[in-house]
């Protein structure tokens, strides 16, 4: 694998030079598969310097982009998430394409695993930030989806409303959340914020919740 890396810093090193040369870009394409992600992580202060982590990512991203790729390509791209978070463990935009590919592959725990330890970083900028925010709220839709855990998936729904992007949909997940929490309360209120949006798909539910929850 030492070989293996030394071959890869050639190419790096070639292409700056050449950076169309389509055998320099075969193989840096080949090296990258091949490159053992343990020995990365070994000597990751050594390669920091040269390393092509954008690269793993760009390509890694572009699997998860896919609708439905096959298992060789989903192991490609899991393969250069994790050499990317080898080289930048704290990378927030890594660790989320690691954990969105590991839960397309079935590995729901060790996807998990990952965007718990995301939401447990201080968010980052720009890219980064993107990432903790959307890593945040798939967290939070596992909890409520298929962990049965709406308590925690408040706290998710809560920290994705800072969110630029966040609107009525939220809204309405967070007073589901709430809901299933037992907290009547604050689950109208959400409710009720998502009927201010009321060409959205949601109004109708979410004015009907109101009234159920205030019958109740």
């Amino acid at each position: 694998s030492g070989d293996l890396l030394n071959a890869l810093l050639i190419t790096e090193r070639g292409l700056l030079y050449a950076k169309n040369d389509p055998d320099l870009k075969e193989r840096k394409q080949k090296y990258y598969w091949s490159v053992d992600v343990e020995r990365v992580a070994t000597v990751k202060d050594k390669v920091a310097g040269w390393f092509d982590v954008d690269y793993c990512l760009r390509t890694a991203k572009s699997v998860v982009d896919q609708k439905e790729p096959d298992l060789e390509t989903l192991d490609g791209g899991l393969h250069r998430a994790r050499l990317a978070r080898a080289v930048q463990p704290a990378n927030q935009s890594a660790m989320l394409t690691e954990a969105r590919l590991r839960l397309r592959k079935g590995e729901r725990d060790a996807g998990l695993s990952i965007l718990e330890d995301l939401h447990e970083l201080p968010r980052g900028r720009g890219d980064d930030e993107d990432a903790w925010f959307i890593g945040v709220r798939l967290l939070g839709d596992l909890y409520m989806d298929e962990l049965d855990r709406p308590d925690l998936a408040v706290g998710c729904y809560s920290a994705y409303r800072e969110y630029q992007k966040s609107g009525a949909d939220t809204l309405y997940r967070l007073a589901q959340a709430r809901e299933k929490s037992g907290d009547v309360p604050n689950a109208i209120k959400a409710y009720e914020a998502v009927t201010a949006y009321q060409n959205h798909p949601k109004y109708w539910d979410a004015t009907e919740a109101v009234r159920r929850l205030k019958g109740n």
